[in-house]
């Protein structure tokens, strides 16, 4: 059997977190950057020292196949 939880209180507005704030700013270890249609942002098997966060536009993920032998 499942016991009733009480649902969390409400957060006052001084805690909550607003991504689109957050992102919009630069800051210490933020960048923002453009990249032109079709650029390449980055490849697999390249070392990952990033993270990425679409602010507006679209991005087109693909994974090579395999080469066959």
């Amino acid at each position: 059997m499942v016991e009733a939880k009480e649902a969390p209180a409400a957060r006052s507005p001084k805690d909550t977190f607003d991504p689109k704030t957050f992102l919009a700013k630069v800051g210490a270890g933020k960048t923002i950057l453009g990249f032109s249609k079709n650029q390449n942002v980055f490849k697999q098997g390249e070392l990952a020292n990033a993270v990425f966060c679409i602010q507006k536009g679209r991005a087109e993920m693909t994974v090579p196949l395999p080469k066959e032998r």
